[in-house]
């Protein structure tokens, strides 16, 4: 069955450039002539051009390419969270998503707290709530400091937290950014059997990482972004020898 359908996807920003040695005096003054015409002078910057993929059952989607290729923000159009402007992106059956870290949590609240919020916003009954909390603290490892707020929490804790949470889903597609890597080495282990576990049940999964190693175990294909375009798709040594070419 596919599960992710991309198909011509363009997704730009608009990103306004001031002059480095700006004053403050000038950096007014620009603001002001920019408001009276009514219009700035922000250039449109394409973040992914002319994207094509689709994904199947079973697939598993490795991203590579250097920091600012388009990788995140593939991964947020298949979560839903960029627009297309241009083209589509259809995805089929439930999506879980590790893109980045604390996305959705409130600091403020203690890690406990944090999970009894998104339980109430997927919409989990109370005794839902219960049960998917106690795996949660479970996988994520996290002792005590489950009861300390958010925002005392190291990125490795916070990613833990977070992939906890979105495999208590039970996905059908599970998106997966970098952010994995701030686990550590046993965490990272264990989030490597789950993915071999979801492989192995046929579920679809998509990771971007520069980790050639997780690549070359966990997928079975590999996409070269270069500036936002498909340079390149195939099995993982093959695309790997060749973003390495590029370094």
């Amino acid at each position: 069955m596919e599960r992710i359908v991309v198909k011509d996807l363009w997704i730009k920003f608009n990103i306004r450039f001031y002059d480095r040695e700006m004053t403050i005096r000038r950096y007014i003054a620009q603001h002001v002539r920019e408001w009276t015409r009514h219009a700035g002078s922000a250039s449109e910057f394409y973040a992914l051009k002319g994207l094509d993929i689709t994904l199947q059952d079973g697939d598993v989607l490795g991203i590579l390419g250097r920091n600012g290729a388009g990788k995140t923000t593939l991964l947020m159009s298949m979560a839903g969270i960029y627009n297309p402007d241009r083209g589509l992106v259809t995805t089929h059956g439930m999506v879980g998503t590790l893109l980045s870290l604390g996305a959705g949590f409130d600091r403020e609240l203690t890690g406990f707290e944090n999970i009894r919020l998104y339980g109430t916003l997927m919409g989990w009954s109370p005794r839902k709530i219960e049960e998917k909390t106690e795996s949660v603290i479970e996988f994520a490892d996290l002792d005590e400091f489950i009861n300390a707020p958010l925002r005392t929490y190291s990125n490795g804790m916070r990613a833990r937290l977070g992939f906890s949470l979105a495999v208590q889903l039970e996905p059908d597609i599970l998106l997966i950014d970098e952010v994995i890597e701030a686990g550590d080495a046993a965490f990272r282990k264990k989030s490597g059997n789950l993915i071999e576990l979801y492989r192995d049940q046929g579920k679809t999964i998509v990771t971007a990482t520069h980790n050639h190693n997780r690549i070359r175990q966990y997928c079975n294909r590999v996409l070269l972004l270069d500036h936002g375009r498909i340079l390149a798709e195939g099995p993982p040594d093959e695309i790997i020898a060749q973003y390495l070419e590029q370094e």
